[in-house]
């Protein structure tokens, strides 16, 4: 994923392949995304998933525990009516 907002090939490929992904009935998660730019084109590409140092760094089991029992216990976001 790295560089694909500054390059047009790049993400032709993959949208090709995540439109390929939806038409065979899968869910598609992309790997190695590193900034918002790159989020922001994988989401309007129609990606269902990502994971990356823009997420998350690796975390140890206990810290990552942690995190999960803190925003479950975070208020909802207000739906706005």
């Amino acid at each position: 994923m790295r560089h694909l907002p500054g390059r047009p090939d790049d993400q032709a490929i993959v949208r090709s392949m995540t439109n390929l992904a939806h038409e065979l009935g899968y869910r598609v998660t992309a790997e190695g995304v590193e900034d918002l730019d790159t989020l922001n084109l994988l989401r309007a590409f129609g990606c269902d998933d990502a994971q990356g140092y823009h997420i998350g760094r690796p975390m140890p089991a206990a810290a990552f525990l942690a995190c999960l029992t803190e925003q479950s216990n975070a208020p909802s976001p207000a739906v706005p009516p």
